[in-house]
């Protein structure tokens, strides 16, 4: 029997940290190890977590979520790898069902699992769940992420715990980069997934995903991190395009593109030199303007953009929620 290794990279996350690793204890796998890293924090995340003899605490300084991931799996043993954000939960059965699929699934195989999305406070079984099909189960992953990307063709984005990974993938594909990226998980997993032989969805048990509001909703507000952003298209670009075939590259080149556009719709007003590199790379890749998909799409938004062009609705639109939150 396989050890699954279940890795909590916590920050200051005493109000979660319970509840996320009973739900890894509470699995009905078997042989399961649970490693908690704090990276730092600054409340009782550490005296939380020694509470429980049967989970491995390890402490460092703060670095980052990718940095105590990393730090997670050089100390892990299993050969398939449970990520798992502390705030976030496991349903019971979710290791369970994915070891079985993935036994029976070629080597090199990922797996996958439906996302229930919950409100902070909310009972987590009461929350939005987001189910898949089994289009998704494929084995080629550069289509895959082709359909990801690709509007109303696939999910958009997969939680980090959605996702069980064979080890040997991750060593191929690579550590978590640890520069300043809200898209850090994207771009680590996209490179995992380029190292595998095809994905399997299994419908059977979820991750309960929180969602927060307030402080803790990650925006992507900072240059670095907008700057960490176009490196994570870089890497999908970099990755993904030399692994297409002439079936599909038309597709991978447009999902590339589209997606430095709205990096670059977002970036203006604040930063121009943001916007002139991802819009560069995107006319690069033969898409002159901007997708529908990507604009600000409220009605008088559109309304705007009819009469004044898509440049001047960006910043009227970024001017009048600046003037609202001041106000508020």
């Amino acid at each position: 029997m396989h050890l699954v290794s279940i890795l909590i990279p916590a920050y200051n996350d005493e109000e979660y940290i319970g509840d996320s690793i009973e739900s890894a204890l509470g699995q009905t796998y078997p042989e399961c190890e649970v490693i908690v890293v704090d990276d730092g924090s600054t409340d009782d995340t550490v005296s939380k977590v020694r509470t429980y003899d049967n989970v491995r605490l390890i402490t460092q300084a703060n670095r980052g979520a990718p940095a105590a991931r990393n730090r997670a799996l050089e100390a892990a043993g299993g050969t398939y790898i449970q990520f798992l954000d502390a705030d976030d939960l496991l349903h019971p059965g979710k290791v369970e069902a994915q070891v079985k699929r993935l036994d029976d699934s070629p080597r090199g195989t990922v797996a996958v699992s439906p996302t229930c999305y919950f409100q902070d406070g909310q009972d987590p079984k009461q929350g939005r769940l987001s189910r898949g099909s089994e289009s998704l189960n494929l084995d080629d992953p550069v289509q895959w992420l082709i359909n990801l990307w690709m509007p109303e063709r696939g999910w958009g984005m997969v939680q980090t715990g959605a996702w069980l990974t064979p080890r040997s993938v991750i060593e191929d594909a690579g550590p978590w980069a640890e520069y300043v990226n809200p898209d850090d998980d994207g771009e680590f997993f996209t490179r995992v997934l380029l190292q595998s032989t095809g994905v399997q969805y299994v419908d059977e048990g979820c991750v309960y995903y929180r969602q927060h509001c307030g402080e803790r909703v990650s925006e992507l507000v900072s240059k670095e991190a907008f700057r960490g952003r176009l490196r994570s298209i870089d890497t999908r670009r970099d990755h993904l395009l030399p692994k297409t075939t002439d079936e599909n590259r038309e597709d991978a080149v447009f999902a590339v593109a589209r997606s430095y556009w709205k990096l670059a719709v977002r970036a203006l007003p604040m930063y121009s030199q943001i916007f002139e590199k991802a819009s560069h790379r995107a006319r690069e890749l033969g898409m002159r303007s901007p997708p529908e998909s990507v604009l600000p799409g409220t009605r008088k938004s559109r309304i705007v953009r009819r009469v004044c062009g898509w440049r001047v609705a960006r910043y009227l639109q970024h001017w009048y929620r600046r003037l609202t939150s001041d106000a508020v």
